[in-house]
C-alpha cells in the first residue's frame, strides 16, 4: 500500500497445525536442507507459523524481510480451484506473476538480496475449503 493507504489483511492463525509432529517432521526432513544447502542459512533459526484462510481473507501488499532472511510457504490443501482465489501475487522487475495454490507445493523466498512486495488475492465465498499454509521464517 501507499504511504496514505493502511496496512490490512485477514486471516486464521493456527498454532495447532504448526505444532502439528507430521509437518514438524516435514519441515525437518525436507525442506530445512533446502535453506542449508542452497541458501547456507541455519534451518535452527526457523519460526514456523499456519494460516487458514477462508472467504472472504486476503494480505495485502507487503514485504517480509522485516521477518527474517528467507522464508517460505508450503500448501496444504489438497483441493484447490485456482478460480477460488488465494493466489499468492509477487512483484519482480516491473512483473508481477502468480503462484497457485496446490497440495505439497513449496515456494522459497530468499530475503537476503531482494524481498518482492507481494501479496494473496481474496479467498472467493464460492471456495469449498480453507487455503491452508504453512509458512517458515528463517532469522
Amino acid at each position: 500500500p501507499g504511504a496514505e493507504e493502511e496496512y490490512r489483511a485477514r486471516f486464521h492463525s493456527s498454532p495447532a497445525l504448526a505444532a502439528n509432529t507430521r509437518l514438524l517432521q516435514i519441515c525437518e526432513q525436507y525442506i530445512a536442507p533446502l535453506f542449508l544447502a542452497d541458501l547456507a542459512l541455519d534451518p535452527a533459526a526457523f519460526e514456523l507459523y499456519a494460516y487458514r484462510m477462508e472467504p472472504g481473507d486476503y494480505f495485502r501488499t507487503h514485504k517480509d524481510d522485516y521477518a527474517g532472511r528467507a522464508g517460505f510457504v508450503y500448501y496444504l490443501t489438497r483441493r484447490w480451484c485456482w478460480d477460488w482465489g488465494g493466489l499468492l501475487l509477487a512483484k519482480r522487475n516491473g512483473m508481477t506473476s502468480a503462484a497457485i495454490p496446490a497440495w505439497n507445493k513449496l515456494i522459497v523466498l530468499d530475503h537476503r538480496s531482494d524481498s518482492p512486495p507481494h501479496s494473496v488475492s481474496m479467498v472467493m465465498p464460492w471456495a469449498l475449503e480453507a487455503r491452508a499454509i504453512l509458512v517458515g521464517m528463517v532469522k
